[in-house]
């Protein structure tokens, strides 16, 4: 081989190394862009059941629920709860609280309840979520 079919051949696997970094790039740019939606998604249903399970006497511990995605270090999470920056400044002792009664269907554990219920539904959900963002619509494998 001479030089300059060397020096081509060198050229030609970087052009397509860097063509393979550029594939990568884009893939997990794409699976990062939707991650916050999938989970939101997979969260969702769970989300809704707490809603129910919530005590609701003024409204206020019920309309401090909240399911969102929030940019954190450029990247989306998702956060799900109740009286956030302690407003209601009772939702932690209500959602703790097993000795108190409240009228059926609500509940204390009104949000961890439909969490440890629903822990392999989400999963599922995040894992096929995640799979058709990859491209991998088919079966498991």
């Amino acid at each position: 081989m001479s030089v300059s079919s060397n020096s081509s051949f060198v050229s030609d696997i970087n052009a397509q190394v860097q063509h393979m970094i550029e594939n990568y790039t884009a893939f997990v740019e794409n699976i990062e862009s939707q991650a916050g939606d999938i989970v939101m998604e997979a969260l969702q249903p769970t989300f809704e059941k707490s809603l129910n399970l919530v005590p609701y006497d003024t409204g206020d511990l019920y309309e401090s629920g909240y399911l969102e995605k929030v940019q954190f270090k450029g990247l989306a999470q998702v956060e799900i709860g109740y009286g956030r920056g302690g407003n209601p400044d009772y939702a932690i002792p209500v959602h703790e609280d097993l000795d108190v009664s409240h009228a059926p269907p609500t509940q204390a554990k009104y949000l961890q309840q439909p969490l440890e219920e629903d822990a392999q539904d989400i999963e599922r959900s995040i894992e096929a979520g995640f799979r058709i963002a990859a491209g991998f619509n088919g079966g498991m494998g």
